[in-house]
């Protein structure tokens, strides 16, 4: 199987004060295509750090990622344009906090990242009304986001995820605002949806159930990967 996403020798620390403080030791890793990947660590293990870097969201000191082959551009300013044009065209994300916006209607939010990227909303019309109802939100499309309880904002925020035509899903902690309930049926649907859509996904995590889901589950304890 062909790897989507490639880090090899990643190093990335933090300056504190005068100090410096490593969160990823010479990490390297490969995330084949179609792969629902899970990365476990405690809070402060760097897990969410490399999740940023894999995304091309956060810089890193030395080491490379490669996306389909080709070397991710480095995390700086000169880079900016280039890198959020890869990101928009192939990458989705999913948050502990949703990053939703309140003012906006569940089916506004949904579209956001489709006008980003400058496609017709009226092409996706059919695919969000399938996966509207596979989430169970199709009644409430027209609802304002700040009326949703919080496993509803996710279902949200994984239809925006997989509506887009991106071949990688990065989900940061995506139960982690949930109780048990409603994180089961958060990974029920991600696992499912992505199966289906054929996506990559590489889900950063601190809950041993969550990560049993995944095809694979890499750990990682004081920036090293073990």
């Amino acid at each position: 199987m062909d790897n989507i996403i490639t880090a090899k020798n990643i190093c990335k620390s933090y300056k504190i004060g005068e100090d410096s403080q490593v969160v990823l030791r010479d990490v390297s890793i490969d995330f084949p295509k179609g792969s629902f990947t899970c990365i476990m660590g405690a809070s402060g293990s760097g897990k969410s750090s490399l999740l940023y870097i894999l995304s091309g969201l956060d810089a890193y000191d030395t080491g490379e990622v490669y996306f389909n082959g080709s070397r991710l551009p480095d995390f700086s300013k000169e880079n900016d344009k280039e890198l959020s044009k890869i990101r928009c065209n192939n990458f989705s994300f999913i948050f502990q906090f949703y990053n939703l916006l309140h003012a906006l209607t569940v089916e506004e939010n949904i579209y956001l990242p489709l006008l980003l990227a400058k496609k017709d909303v009226k092409d996706y019309t059919d695919k969000i009304n399938r996966l509207l109802e596979a989430v169970g939100l199709t009644e409430k499309r027209n609802k304002k986001i700040s009326t949703l309880s919080g496993g509803e904002q996710q279902r949200v925020s994984i239809i925006r995820a997989l509506v887009a035509e991106t071949e990688v899903i990065f989900a940061d902690e995506p139960t982690g605002n949930l109780d048990y309930d409603n994180s089961n049926k958060v990974i029920d649907l991600l696992v499912e949806l992505s199966k289906k859509y054929d996506k990559t996904v590489i889900l950063a995590t601190h809950d041993h159930e969550v990560a049993k889901r995944g095809d694979k589950i890499l750990t990682l304890k004081n920036g090293i990967l073990i």
